[in-house]
């Protein structure tokens, strides 16, 4: 059909559709007709040309496109308001002033603004550290990535409600109050309403276990930056630190202290990165050490391979024990508390090591030492295990006749006996020249009872150490054999 025979045709059917709306009612439409496309392109049949008031408040009409053309015919809009037309969801980049009766020619072309950005709504309560946030506190809704503002509204009564736009394509959304992210991280779907709490932490949430030598911890756990951030105690192994803002280096040191340990405070952690409103589960420990390690030698000679290395305090507790490879031994030992804290004495299966002279190390925090362990045995003087059997079961040694051979005897109580750390030997004569019988106690109370003003008892003591006497002096033992005279 030639164009000026479609446009005529377009105009006799306007003035039918007019016509039939004045006798229809008293309000007469605008009418519009015309081509339409998108973005230039003409749009294919069915597609709805629209009509809405500018607020969007109001659908005023539509009418479907057929051969690229529209007839369209608009109610009024409210008060004060003009026409926004559509082409599919597609806005017209002109509005329109709506015109009782009036008949206009108008071809629409959609899509050379962009069509209105879909939002959805959510809502719910504002909570700033654990406690509703203040009216007035700022609500904001970002996108995750790009951080672009997608909307915001002011805190009431301790809740929230706002309108947030589409985010850029795989973003999620990020809550903020005052500037303060929340934990809250949602997903964006258009056209929904969304129930979702805004949780807010100002500071960044430290827990966990702290174990010192295995064992759960006791005592203060604190976090510095400049300044002391927070402390917490230390319950049963466990702490929750809760940690605020320590400034521009956004970065936090751990320690712990106790009045029961033997150090004012220990670091357990450097450094470690701040993060508002974040939760961390660290679990920390001070198991400080020191790591010995040598060879060890029996009459300079290797030890034989499984051969028993044993560690003690000065009170006689076990640290540790390891067993000869290839002549050496390796062996990491925790912090020896005691009587004489730091004191580390070693023994080879039973025996003494005669490679560092008071028989004690001093224990050092991470320390790493090389340490050879040599003992020399005399198997000339060494009596048989019949004569230690000899010895335990009628306590007499009248055939021996010094002290030395006393003392190499004892040398077999030590070997069988790997538990016994004291020896009370009691005799009327001093026991370089003694002929008589001995008796001999493993426990004090049972030699401090036997006790005889003026005679000569002598004590062989695994380990140097001090010894409480019954008349309250004290007397200082060494290592292996001792005499004293009551």
């Amino acid at each position: 059909m030639p164009a000026k025979l479609a446009a005529f045709a377009l105009f006799l059917g306007l003035l039918l559709t007019i016509h039939g709306a004045a006798m229809a009612q008293t309000v007469i439409p605008h009418f519009f007709a015309g081509t339409a496309s998108i973005q230039g392109a003409t749009v294919p049949d069915g597609t709805l040309v629209k009509a809405k008031s500018s607020s969007a408040s109001a659908d005023l009409g539509s009418a479907p496109v057929s051969a690229g053309r529209y007839v369209l015919q608009v109610s009024k809009p409210p008060a004060g308001e003009k026409i926004a037309l559509f082409v599919g969801e597609h806005p017209v980049a002109r509005q329109v002033e709506w015109v009782m009766g009036e008949v206009e020619m108008l071809d629409l072309d959609g899509g050379s603004i962009p069509p209105p950005a879909k939002k959805s709504k959510y809502s719910g309560k504002a909570f700033l550290d654990e406690k509703p946030a203040p009216d007035g506190a700022l609500a904001q809704v970002f996108s995750s990535k790009s951080s672009k503002l997608l909307g915001e509204t002011k805190v009431v009564s301790g809740a929230y409600s706002l309108e947030v736009g589409q985010p850029p394509e795989g973003e999620e959304l990020i809550f903020k109050l005052d500037n303060l992210k929340a934990k809250t991280l949602s997903s964006w779907e258009p056209d929904n309403t969304v129930e979702l709490d805004m949780d807010v932490r100002t500071y960044h949430t430290f827990t966990g276990t702290i174990s010192r030598y295995g064992k759960p911890a006791n005592g203060t756990v604190i976090a510095y930056g400049a300044v002391a951030l927070a402390s917490a105690d230390i319950r049963d192994g466990r702490y929750t630190l809760r940690v605020r803002n320590p400034g521009d280096t956004k970065k936090v040191t751990i320690s712990v202290t106790s009045k029961f340990l033997d150090f004012d405070a220990k670091t357990l952690i450097s450094e470690t990165p701040w993060v508002q409103g974040q939760i961390t589960e660290l679990d920390l420990s001070y198991d400080k050490y020191h790591s010995f390690s040598g060879s060890v030698t029996i009459n300079g000679s290797p030890a034989p391979d499984g051969t028993s290395i044993f560690a003690y305090n000065f009170d006689g507790s076990q640290l540790g024990h390891a067993t000869v490879s290839s002549g050496r031994y390796e062996m990491v030992l925790p912090f020896p508390t005691g009587s004489c804290p730091k004191c580390v004495t070693f023994l080879i299966e039973t025996y003494n090591p005669s490679s560092f002279s008071d028989g004690w190390i001093s224990w050092q925090e991470d320390g790493k030492s090389t340490l050879d362990l040599n003992h020399r045995r005399n198997e000339d003087i060494l009596e048989t295990v019949a004569a230690f059997e000899y010895f335990v079961a009628n306590f007499n040694l009248d055939r021996y006749k010094s002290a030395t051979m006393i003392e190499h005897t004892l040398v077999l109580v030590q070997m069988v006996l790997d538990s016994l750390q004291l020896l009370y030997i009691r005799q009327g004569n001093d026991p370089s020249g003694a002929q008589g019988a001995v008796e001999a106690y493993s426990t004090t109370d049972t030699w401090r009872s036997s006790m005889t003003p003026g005679e000569a008892y002598w004590i062989w003591s695994r380990i140097p150490r001090e010894l409480d006497l019954s008349n309250g002096s004290k007397i200082w033992l060494e290592q292996g054999l001792n005499r004293i005279v009551w």
